[in-house]
């Protein structure tokens, strides 16, 4: 059947990877960033620009647990391979099609009778 994977990209010479995964929805690209004391401290893995249960607003992978377990024994590409089999299982939706109010509600407009704060420029 084939990998996901299309590509694994060194960006940052030993500190960061970057992941591209063509899910049934949309390519994603899967940032691992490795810490100045990986392996005693967890990697930072990003998915940016995605809205899926396991991805915060802010792009971080939260919902893996190998991940959020992760200690100095722990195998890495495991752990990058339950994100990309999850992918795959549930795919992420873009998140710029995403209601405004999709999860926290950051933009309240303004009450009634009131004008809006002038633009810069």
């Amino acid at each position: 059947s084939g990998t996901p994977f299309s590509s694994v990209v060194e960006v940052r010479r030993l500190s960061q990877y970057r992941i591209d995964v063509k899910t049934p929805t949309i390519p994603v690209a899967i940032t691992v960033d490795l810490p100045p004391n990986f392996p005693n401290d967890r990697p930072i893995v990003k998915c940016t620009g995605v809205r899926h249960p396991w991805i915060s607003d802010d792009g971080y992978v939260i919902g893996c647990a190998s991940l959020n377990e992760f200690y100095m024994h722990s195998d890495l590409g495991k752990c990058i391979r339950e994100v990309v089999d999850e992918l795959m299982r549930n795919p992420p939706r873009p998140s710029e099609v995403t209601p405004p109010n999709y999860g926290q509600n950051y933009y309240s407009p303004p009450p009634q009778g009131t004008r809006p704060p002038p633009r810069p420029g």
